[in-house]
C-alpha cells in the first residue's frame, strides 16, 4: 500500500512539473508573497524555507522543474570556484533553502533626503514590498561535530542573492501590479532607454536637471548624423545644444587616434569622424546617440585637442560642468573594457542565460545579475575595467543621468529613479534603488546641501568630512595610466564640492582644517605615485589610502599656521617680482556653517610675514605650491622597528638619550610620590583627581615605542632612508593636546627632511609622548615645505 501511494505521488509530481517539496505550503507561500507584493503575510514566510539536502535537491531535479532551475543556477554561479564545488559535492549534510529578501523601490521621492536632519527635506518613502528570492546553501552544524567537516571556519555558507524573481499571471483589479520580469535577448533595445529618458524628462521635472556653477564658454561636439565636429561658442551668440557624454576606458587608444592640431582645420568637414580609426566604444556610442534621437555627442578623444596643453588646461577644469549639463551619460561598462564596446548594442555582444519555470499561477525568472555571497571564497573577483579607472569615478559622480551598458544588462540611473532591463519598473516612475555596486551621483548627496538651521550645521560638517574622506579613499584605490593625472582626474569633483559647500581645497586638502589635514598617513598597502610634480605634503602622491588614515582631529589645537605664496594678477609677470603670502586656513573664507567651530590657530607668533623669508628662499618658493610656517622642531634619528614603522631618538649619542630619558623618569617618579603624600594627608577630591590625571599620563602616554629610550614613534617612507633602516630628519609639532585626558595623550607632528636648497619635504608622521618631550631642546624656526 505504501509503495502504491509513493508511485501515485511521484506520478502527480511529474504531471504538474513540481516535486512534493516545491508544492508544499511553505514554498508556495514564500513565492506567492514575493510575487504579489504582500506585506501582511505570516512572518514565517520571510524566513528561510528548507528544500532538503543538496543531494536530494539534485535527485529531484530530474523531474521537478523548480529544483532543476535551482541546481542549474547554483552550478552556474560556482562554475569557477573549485573549493565551493568540492564542498557541495563531498560534504554529506549540505542543506539547501530559499529565502525572500526585499528589493525596495522608491515612491513619492521629492528632493534629496538629508541624513543630518530629523525630518527629510522632501517626502522620501521607501518600501520593501517587492522581493526577490535568494537561494542558500550551508552545512548543518551537526556535521561539524561529527567529523564530516572538521574546519568550522571553512564551512560552506553560500547565498545566491537575487537568484530569481516571481511574477503572478493573474492581475488584481484596482491595484498596481507588482513589477514583472522581462525576458532578455543578447542585444538591448534602444527604445527602452529612450522611454526611460522620456519618463525622466516628463515626470521628474527639475529634480534631474543640474545647473553647473562654472559656465561653459566654448564646446566642441560630435554631430552623429554628419560625422563632423562642430564648435559652439557663447561669445558668438550660439547656445550649446543638447548633447550626450560618454564615459569609457581608453585601453590601447592614444591621443593621436583622436582630435589633434593637424586634424583641427578639417574636423568640421562632413564625414571627418568616419575617417578616423576609432575604438569600438566611441563608434557604438555614436550609433546609440543617433538611435536616441539626439544630435550631439561629447567624448574626450574627439572634443579635446589631444596634443594641446592649452586646450586641456581649459577643458579639464570644466569636466564637472560638461558632465553635469549633458542630457545623459553613456557608460561603457564591458567586462573586458574597450574591445567590448557598448555591450548589447549589437547582437551577440553580451551572453544572456535566463531560465524560466511556471509554478501554478506564478512564473519564476532567473535574474541576470545574481550576486554570490560566499565567505569561503578566497580569490577576489575582478571588476570590469571601467570600475577600476580613476577618470571614470569623476564622470559617474558628476552625471545627473546615466545609461549603463554592462556585461549583463542595460540600467538607468538618475537623481530620482533607477530602472533596469530585466524588470518592468516603468509603472513605478521612481523605479528601484540603484544596484549595490552603483556609485550615486554627487548631486544626490545631502553633503552638498548645507542646512540653514544653525543647530544642524555642526552635524552637517561632520557628515561632509566623512563623505570627503571616503571619496578620497575610493579614488585613491583606482588606477591611472599616467600618475601625473592624479589631480586632473579628480579636479572636477573637487571644484563641484567647493562650488556647492564653499569648502576650499588646496592640492586635495581642505583649507579650513589644513594644518590637521597635513597629518594624513599612508598604510602598508599604499604606494607612491611615479610623479614628482605633487607637493610631498599632499595625499595625491599615493595610491590606495585607507579612510581612517585621512581622518583629522578637530579636538586638538593646531600649533602651526600655514601660509602660501599667492599670485599677483594685477600685472603680467608679477609672480616673479612680488612675494605675497596668504594663510591657507583663513577665518574670513570660512563657510557659515563652520563659523561656530573654534579651530583656527590664532596666536600672533604663528604669523609669517614676507620679511621673515630670506630673498634666496623666496626665489625658490612657487605660488600655490609650497607652504611656509613657524614651527618648533627638533633633530631626531629614525630607526626601523617593523617595515615602515620606527622609533625616534634624539639626534646624538644613545647614551645622551638614555640619560635624558632616565632623568625624566626620575623626575616623574618624584612628582608622583609628592602627589600621593598630598592625597593621603588631605583626602580632597581635587587632589585625588590630580593623582588620577598623573596616572593616565604615565607609562608611554598611550604611545607605544619599540625602545624605552625612544622619544616617540613615526611612520616613514622607504625612499628617504639610507639603508632602509635609519634616517636623520626633523620633527615639527603640529597638533597639541586638547585637555581631554582620556583621549589625547600625545603630540602629533610631521617628520620632515630638509634639502640643500632650504626646502623641506614631508617624509612621515610622528607621535611623541607628552611626558618625554617636555625637556627636549625644541627650536623655533621657519619651515618651507614643498
Amino acid at each position: 500500500m505504501f509503495k502504491l501511494v509513493s508511485k501515485i505521488r511521484e506520478r502527480n509530481s511529474q504531471s504538474t512539473g513540481l516535486c512534493r517539496v516545491c508544492r508544499s505550503r511553505n514554498v508556495t507561500g514564500l513565492l506567492e508573497s514575493a510575487a504579489r507584493d504582500l506585506d501582511d503575510i505570516d512572518r514565517s514566510q520571510n524566513t528561510r524555507v528548507e528544500l532538503g539536502k543538496w543531494s536530494e535537491v539534485k535527485d529531484r531535479a530530474r523531474y521537478c522543474s523548480l529544483c532543476h532551475v535551482i541546481v542549474a543556477l547554483l552550478e552556474d554561479a560556482t562554475a569557477e570556484q573549485t573549493e565551493t564545488r568540492h564542498q557541495m559535492n563531498t560534504v554529506k549534510d549540505v542543506r539547501c533553502g530559499m529565502k525572500r529578501e526585499p528589493h525596495g523601490y522608491r515612491q513619492n521621492s521629492g528632493t534629496v533626503s538629508s541624513p543630518y536632519s530629523e525630518v527629510d527635506n522632501g517626502p522620501h518613502i521607501s518600501r520593501s514590498g517587492y522581493s526577490r528570492v535568494t537561494i542558500t546553501l550551508d552545512v548543518n552544524m551537526g556535521a561539524l561535530w561529527q567529523g564530516d567537516f572538521p574546519d568550522a571556519y571553512n564551512a560552506l555558507m553560500l547565498r545566491l542573492v537575487d537568484a530569481f524573481q516571481a511574477t503572478t499571471i493573474r492581475s488584481e483589479e484596482g491595484s498596481l501590479p507588482p513589477p514583472r520580469a522581462r525576458l532578455m535577448s543578447d542585444s538591448c533595445d534602444p527604445s527602452l532607454a529612450l522611454s526611460w529618458l522620456s519618463i525622466c524628462r516628463g515626470k521628474h521635472g527639475q529634480i534631474c536637471i543640474v545647473s553647473a556653477k562654472l559656465s561653459i564658454a566654448t564646446l566642441r561636439l560630435v554631430e552623429v548624423n554628419t560625422g563632423s565636429i562642430d564648435t559652439f561658442s557663447q561669445a558668438d551668440g550660439t547656445s550649446i545644444p543638447a548633447y550626450v557624454t560618454l564615459s569609457w576606458v581608453w585601453g590601447s587608444a592614444r591621443g593621436h587616434d583622436g582630435l589633434t592640431l593637424d586634424r583641427l582645420p578639417r574636423s568640421c568637414d562632413e564625414g571627418f569622424v568616419s575617417s578616423l580609426q576609432l575604438p569600438p566604444s566611441v563608434l557604438d556610442a555614436i550609433e546609440l546617440v543617433r538611435q536616441l534621437e539626439i544630435r550631439y555627442l561629447w567624448v574626450d578623444l574627439l572634443c579635446i585637442i589631444q596634443d594641446s596643453v592649452a586646450d586641456k588646461d581649459i577643458y579639464i577644469p570644466l569636466m564637472g560642468s560638461i558632465y553635469a549639463e549633458s542630457q545623459l551619460t553613456i557608460i561603457a561598462n564591458g567586462r573586458n573594457g574597450p574591445p567590448d564596446g557598448l555591450p548589447g548594442l549589437k547582437a551577440g555582444t553580451r551572453p544572456i542565460k535566463q531560465r524560466q519555470v511556471q509554478c501554478g499561477d506564478l512564473v519564476l525568472t532567473s535574474c541576470v545579475e545574481a550576486k554570490i555571497d560566499n565567505r569561503s571564497i578566497r580569490e577576489p573577483l575582478s571588476n570590469p575595467p571601467w570600475q577600476d579607472r580613476a577618470w571614470t569615478l569623476q564622470e559617474k559622480l558628476l552625471s545627473p543621468r546615466c545609461l549603463i551598458l554592462g556585461p549583463s544588462q542595460m540600467r538607468w540611473e538618475c537623481l530620482h529613479a533607477s530602472f533596469c532591463e530585466e524588470t518592468e519598473f516603468e509603472a513605478f516612475e521612481h523605479g528601484t534603488y540603484p544596484a549595490s555596486d552603483s556609485i550615486p551621483s554627487l548631486f544626490c548627496n545631502s553633503e552638498l546641501h548645507p542646512p540653514e538651521e544653525e543647530y544642524k550645521q555642526l552635524f552637517f560638517f561632520h557628515c561632509l568630512r566623512e563623505f570627503y574622506v571616503n571619496l578620497i579613499a575610493r579614488y585613491s584605490r583606482r588606477q591611472l595610466t599616467y600618475d601625473s593625472d592624479a589631480l586632473n582626474a579628480i579636479q572636477g569633483i573637487l571644484r563641484t564640492v567647493t562650488d556647492h559647500t564653499g569648502l576650499e581645497l588646496f592640492w586635495g586638502l581642505t583649507c579650513i582644517l589644513f594644518e590637521r589635514n597635513l597629518l594624513w598617513e599612508v598604510t602598508l598597502r599604499s604606494r607612491r605615485r611615479d610623479h614628482e610634480g605633487f607637493p610631498s605634503w599632499s595625499w595625491l602622491n599615493y595610491r590606495d589610502i585607507e579612510p581612517e588614515a585621512l581622518k583629522d582631529d578637530v579636538r586638538c589645537r593646531a600649533l602651526i599656521r600655514c601660509y602660501r605664496r599667492v599670485s599677483d594678477s594685477s600685472s603680467p609677470g608679477a609672480d616673479k617680482k612680488t612675494f605675497l603670502l596668504q594663510p591657507v586656513s583663513d577665518r574670513t573664507r570660512c563657510p557659515s556653517y563652520m563659523a561656530a567651530l573654534d579651530i583656527f590657530p590664532a596666536a600672533e607668533y604663528l604669523e609669517v610675514k614676507e620679511a621673515d623669508v630670506s630673498p634666496n628662499i623666496q626665489e625658490r618658493i612657487r605660488p600655490n605650491y609650497h607652504i611656509i610656517f613657524w614651527g618648533y622642531t627638533i633633530r631626531v634619528r629614525w630607526r626601523q622597528t617593523y617595515k615602515d614603522d620606527g622609533d625616534l631618538f634624539l639626534h646624538g649619542s644613545e647614551a645622551a638619550v638614555r640619560n635624558l630619558s632616565v632623568g625624566a623618569q626620575r623626575r616623574a617618579a618624584a612628582r608622583k610620590r609628592d602627589l600621593w603624600d598630598k592625597t593621603l594627608s588631605s583626602g580632597r577630591d581635587s587632589d585625588i583627581e590630580a593623582l588620577m590625571a598623573d596616572d593616565s599620563d604615565g607609562g608611554s602616554n598611550g604611545m607605544e615605542t619599540g625602545d624605552p629610550n625612544a622619544i616617540g614613534s613615526a611612520f616613514s617612507e622607504p625612499r628617504y632612508r639610507d639603508n632602509r633602516k635609519n634616517m636623520e630628519c626633523e620633527v615639527v609639532k603640529v597638533l597639541g593636546t586638547s585637555g581631554v585626558k582620556e583621549t589625547v595623550v600625545s603630540v602629533r607632528g610631521l617628520l620632515i627632511l630638509e634639502k640643500d636648497d632650504g626646502i623641506a619635504e614631508k617624509v612621515g608622521n610622528a607621535c611623541l609622548s607628552l611626558k618625554r618631550i617636555r625637556s627636549l631642546p625644541w627650536k623655533r624656526r621657519l619651515v618651507v615645505l614643498g
